[in-house]
């Protein structure tokens, strides 16, 4: 488990599925898709790779906010995050993506490390860079294009 000043960041289980479903804009307002999401993103992942999506939530109150963490992607290890509508714009997507880029650095390795976002999304691109990442290239998939954002001189894979 990881902690910042606010958070508990922590695998998923799957008696998280209520709380993901009551958070309001985070996964879906259907338990059986949520459980379906944490079972794949949190739990599988995690069990295979050793790192997931992680939940995350208050200290304070133990409320789930939002998830944050890595998952392997088409270009290597991506940092993926969301939170709840009612409390964005509070810090907890810098606060939780800094601690788990550098969990990530400490512990996977800057190589294939990265985000990507879709423009525009600067709300998204500041939560990056506060966590210590840096645009390094722009790319174009089948739903458009995509920021590419890496810790230091990462790469990723072609």
């Amino acid at each position: 488990m990881l902690t910042t000043a606010r958070l508990w960041i922590r695998p998923f289980t799957l008696d998280d599925v209520p709380d993901a479903t009551a958070a309001i804009g985070l996964l879906t307002d259907s338990d059986e898709r949520n459980r379906e999401w944490i079972a794949r993103l949190g739990i599988d992942h995690q069990r295979e790779h050793g790192y997931a999506y992680w939940q995350c939530r208050d200290k304070g109150t133990g409320q789930l906010l939002g998830f944050c963490g890595w998952r392997e992607h088409e270009l290597g290890t991506s940092l993926g995050y969301a939170f709840a509508e009612p409390i964005r714009g509070n810090g907890y997507a810098k606060e939780a993506a800094g601690a788990v880029v550098a969990w990530g650095l400490a512990n996977l390795g800057a190589q294939h490390l990265y985000a990507s976002v879709r423009p525009p999304n600067p709300a998204s691109c500041k939560v990056l860079e506060h966590a210590g990442m840096t645009l390094v290239r722009e790319y174009v998939d089948a739903r458009g294009p995509r920021l590419i954002y890496a810790p230091g001189a990462a790469t990723m894979r072609p």
